[in-house]
């Protein structure tokens, strides 16, 4: 310690060296006796001592060995800890000084150098060096509490004495408070001087000043604390560098210095460890959870789903895939999508360009479709507006998200962001509670490490909460000397881990590269499962013992196909709590899975009249006016051109057409009009 602090302060002399030792060890003694050690203080192996002077301006040449600080601060800011000096002149007010010593409570680290002339002049005296003048203030101080002693005989000006009186109503405690006010009243000359009338009438209005003052700066201090407490909860929660400096900036306009808000933000994160949020059991039920939901049964949950892999190892297509599964109500790897709709894309701009993704749409079949949409350029700065948009309905019965990826979106926040950082993880927590405020489940692409040994979750690049705050996390791994690659559940929180071999065409489309047998079986009970409650009665719910009898089958494999049933959509689950034993398990058919009754038919004979059809070749737009009469009524019906088929064009007056109406095909050959019988099947419903 000591060989730090010489070469700190290896230009000044032995007595300069021998009082900062001492002052080190007046600072700790007061820490001790104060109780204020913290990590930040025992951090320092030693902090300036604080020299007040009228003008930082006037003391810079002291700047290498003091920590300078203005008169007019000693009201404003905060005070440091450690040994604190007054420069005083005979024309420093006793008001000034005393605010000063009164804000710090311990007149023990506070030391008082009196000099007949000015800082300035004191400074730029021939006979001054600035080693000499730091020696000359350190040396030559009286202690505060002797200053204020000496204090108490001098006489005083009233106008002094006021301003005196204000700051002691401002500081001191109500006793100190009342003994300062009663030397001042006697250093004014007492009753011979100001009346005790006048005196006291003086002392209640600064009194009542003061009262206004608190008054103000406490509602003053409520908006500050409205607004800092914003800007903490925003601090607490933003991972992006930039944006804390900036809220920290903000912090700083309401006053409030870098170690206060760390000193904040630490007690927030501590009372937030000791929060807890208690449901008791019937609060619990009375939230209706029904249970992990998916979007596609074993693969993509409603949550934030993790899908990693090398490059090259085919991430991007797979999610496409699950993308165009979803827009057209296709299988994926044998599963269907429990709900079809709309997909955004979301892209930052440190990843795929606009020429590469249509490439993409177009191989895997998404092109074309007009249910899908592309952010281009995002990152986490606007993630509000993203949700915004989705809040506004800005993308239609929108059902899933597809994020690529998040190295790029990291990179494209802050270039400053690391995957290895915690904050990787923070960004994932964030994404994640999108998807659930939205109900939008979200596939994000990540990266995987270089590491051959690797495993599971360890595969995959970053600090581990990036896998760790994912719901669902799928890895693809691929073997050159293999036809297939492996698509693996390293992470599941409501069902078993799973391992399938796939392959992918050259579309796009992933297949199964085996069929797993128990899969098989599962499959064809579910299908036993449904037929049995649809038969029987279909708004029933069922018992497992009652299933295990009617299906006679094992009951794990039952319970497996249940659960199948349920992420399908197809079945629900629940409890019977109209039974002594209210845990009894229920499962009954979903609603949208119960098949409506077929309906009845009557049959209707219509008349067509062809109309005289011009045809201006083979590649022209052909259109055929038709009107027909019901029993019903007289109609005129238009054919769109999806209604008919030109099978073949014989010449300039001899053509085929096909038009299929209802369930009547029309043959019309020649440009003649025709009457025909057709017999078309409605519905009465």
């Amino acid at each position: 310690m000591q060989t730090k602090i010489s070469n700190c302060y290896q230009q000044l002399d032995t007595f300069t060296y021998k009082f900062i030792t001492v002052t080190m060890l007046q600072q700790n003694n007061s820490q001790i006796k104060t109780g204020s050690t913290s990590a930040a203080s025992s951090s320092n192996i030693f902090s300036y001592p604080t020299l007040w002077v009228p003008s930082i301006v006037e003391a810079e040449p002291l700047i290498n060995h003091f920590h300078l600080k203005e008169y007019s601060e000693a009201l404003t800011s905060e005070i440091s800890t450690g040994m604190h000096y007054i420069y005083i002149s005979p024309v420093t007010p006793e008001h000034v000084v005393k605010s000063i010593i009164y804000q710090l409570k311990d007149t023990d680290v506070c030391e008082i150098y009196s000099s007949q002339y000015q800082l300035l002049n004191f400074l730029n005296h021939e006979s001054i060096v600035i080693k000499e003048a730091f020696k000359q203030i350190i040396g030559n101080t009286i202690s505060a509490k002797n200053w204020l002693e000496s204090k108490n005989d001098e006489p005083l000006k009233v106008r002094e004495a006021y301003k005196i009186a204000e700051v002691a109503i401002k500081l001191l405690s109500e006793d100190e408070k009342q003994v300062e006010l009663d030397t001042l009243f006697e250093r004014c000359g007492g009753k011979k001087e100001v009346s005790d009338w006048n005196w006291n009438k003086k002392m209640d209005s600064l009194e009542h000043k003061f009262k206004k003052e608190l008054e103000r700066r406490n509602t003053e201090a409520k908006g500050f604390a409205d607004e800092l407490d914003v800007i903490i909860e925003e601090l607490l929660n933003e991972p992006i560098v930039k944006k804390q400096e900036k809220l920290r900036k903000k912090a700083h306009k309401l006053g409030y210095s870098d170690a206060a808000i760390n000193r904040i933000l630490n007690q927030e994160k501590a009372n937030q460890d000791k929060e807890l949020t208690i449901l008791s059991a019937s609060e619990f039920e009375a939230l209706n959870l029904t249970g992990v939901k998916h979007l596609i049964a074993d693969y993509v949950k409603y949550g934030l789903n993790l899908i990693g892999g090398d490059s090259g190892a085919g991430k991007t297509r797979n999610a496409y895939d699950i993308a165009k599964c979803v827009i057209f109500g296709e299988e994926f790897l044998g599963e269907k999508p429990n709900e079809t709709g709309s997909v955004l894309f979301v892209n930052s701009p440190c990843e795929m360009i606009l020429d590469e993704i249509s490439e993409y749409f177009f191989d895997i079949g998404i092109l074309g479709s007009d249910k899908y949409s592309i952010v281009t350029d995002f990152n986490m700065h606007k993630l509000e507006t993203l949700k915004s948009k989705i809040k506004e309905g800005a993308f239609p019965n929108l059902k899933l998200i597809v994020a690529d990826s998040l190295i790029g979106i990291l990179k494209s926040t802050d270039p400053n962001l690391d995957e290895n950082s915690d904050k990787a993880g923070l960004v994932v927590t964030q994404l994640k509670e999108l998807s659930i405020e939205v109900n939008v489940p979200i596939i994000l692409l990540h990266h995987t490490n270089k590491d051959k040994d690797a495993k599971g979750v360890s595969k995959f690049r970053g600090h581990g909460s990036i896998v760790g705050n994912s719901n669902n996390a799928w890895l693809i791994t691929s073997n050159p000397n293999l036809n297939y690659k492996v698509l693996t559940n390293v992470k599941s929180r409501s069902s078993d881990n799973s391992i399938k071999k796939v392959f992918m065409d050259d579309s796009g489309k992933w297949h199964l590269a085996e069929v797993n047998s128990e899969e098989s079986i599962n499959k064809g009970l579910l299908t036993q499962v449904i037929e049995f409650m649809e038969t029987n009665d279909a708004a029933k719910k069922y018992t497992l013992p009652e299933l295990l009898n009617a299906i006679g089958c094992n009951e794990n494999s039952l319970k497996s196909v249940l659960k199948r049933g349920v992420d399908r959509n197809q079945l629900c689950k629940g409890f019977d709590k109209s039974k002594k034993d209210n845990r009894c398990k229920l499962y009954w058919l979903a609603k949208n899975n119960i098949t409506p009754p077929s309906p009845t038919y009557t049959v209707v004979t219509e008349t067509y009249l062809a109309e005289p059809v011009d045809i201006y070749g083979f590649e022209e737009r052909l259109q055929i006016g038709c009107t027909y009469d019901s029993n019903d009524s007289n109609r005129l019906h238009s054919i769109s051109e999806s209604n008919y088929q030109v099978i073949e064009t014989l010449d300039a007056q001899a053509f085929e057409v096909n038009l299929e109406i209802g369930c009547t095909t029309l043959t019309h050959i020649g440009g003649e009009g025709i009457s025909i019988n057709s017999t078309v099947a409605t519905s009465e419903q």
